[in-house]
């Protein structure tokens, strides 16, 4: 309680900071050489006076357009933008330089601080201080992300920038694993095993290199047998083994109509588990059939009666002796790994 009313007092007073900084009257900025105004706004920089720098650069800015200082204005209004949370101003005032300046010698400076911009659209100071996930919120800002920051690597891979840009975009990929695993896991809690398959398959093509790929393979395997799909799960086990080490047991069903364990293994079919006798000698799927169809319950007289009934009916009919080739049933059983869309839903 006390947690979600700090919450509730700290975002109005961002909100009410963040009104005071951004209304300000342009006329409190002298009217002095640009020079004088970039050392001004460098300073309020240096110092972490960023409402201060802000003032004098855009001043700085609007007043000079085509001065000599007026890039270097620019670029560190995408700074001081990024430190003060002015997500939108900056993102503006970077496209505008990708614009303008498509090729001024720090423009890969430009490309990093607009995948730091599109990262923090993502972030929210009042989720982290309450602890809330950030792989559970909208991927589209870590995806815009994530392809600038590769487009980064990819023109300008002797920048300075392209180590930091190449960790943030691991970090980046392990969220969207993170969040891909969290999804095949709610459709898992809910019985929707083959979505949770599709996205489990999702992370083995695309997040492999995460460490969600172990957890999406176990999860898996699980829908599989869920599924009473033991060929595919038993592959998977195997990988598992081959990849991980992991112990493999093979799992065996010879029939599909049996429900799980409730740890949630395949039964066994074999011959003694098949012949488990309820306490009237028949088999437990005979007791579920007979409570199904209301025969459950039933005393032993109308029972003794009902069977004398059909004794005595078989007997009135004639003998036919059928021919055992003709009578005996065959089967063909054959059980295929489901071939599934692995793209996400």
């Amino acid at each position: 309680m006390y947690k979600f009313l700090a919450g509730a007092v700290l975002c109005l007073s961002l909100a009410v900071a963040t009104g005071c900084g951004s209304n300000y009257n342009s006329d409190e900025v002298p009217d002095v050489s640009p020079e004088n105004l970039y050392n001004i706004a460098k300073a309020g920089m240096a110092t972490g006076d960023f409402g201060a720098a802000r003032r004098y650069l855009e001043a700085l800015d609007s007043r000079y357009p085509f001065g000599d200082l007026t890039q270097q204005a620019q670029l560190d209004l995408i700074y001081v933008y990024y430190k003060s949370r002015e997500t939108e101003l900056a993102s503006a005032m970077i496209e505008r330089f990708i614009r303008l300046s498509p090729t001024h010698p720090n423009i890969d400076y430009v490309y990093y601080m607009k995948g730091l911009t599109q990262m923090q659209r993502r972030a929210d100071m009042i989720q982290d201080f309450l602890g809330l996930e950030r792989y559970e919120k909208d991927p589209t800002d870590y995806v815009n992300a994530f392809n600038t920051f590769k487009q980064l690597i990819t023109t300008y891979p002797n920048s300075i920038y392209a180590a930091d840009a190449r960790q943030r975009m691991i970090f980046i990929k392990d969220e969207l694993a993170r969040r891909e695993m969290a999804i095949a896991q709610y459709y898992y809690e809910r019985g929707a095993y083959l979505s949770s398959i599709r996205h489990s398959q999702n992370i083995l093509s695309t997040y492999r290199t995460t460490a969600q790929l172990e957890p999406a393979l176990e999860l898996m395997a699980r829908s599989y047998e869920r599924l009473h799909l033991p060929e595919p799960a038993n592959n998977v086990r195997q990988v598992m083994a081959a990849s991980f080490g992991t112990d493999y047991q093979p799992v065996a069903a010879e029939s599909n109509s049996l429900p799980l364990n409730p740890d949630g293994t395949v039964p066994s079919t074999s011959q003694e588990g098949v012949s488990r006798t309820t306490a009237e000698g028949d088999t437990w799927i005979d007791s579920i059939a007979g409570f199904v169809f209301g025969l459950w319950g039933a005393d032993e007289e109308t029972q003794s009666a009902a069977e004398a009934q059909h004794n005595q009916a078989i007997t009135q009919q004639p003998l036919q002796v059928n021919d055992p080739a003709q009578s005996e049933p065959t089967a063909d059983a054959a059980a295929s790994e489901p071939t599934a869309d692995t793209s996400a839903e």
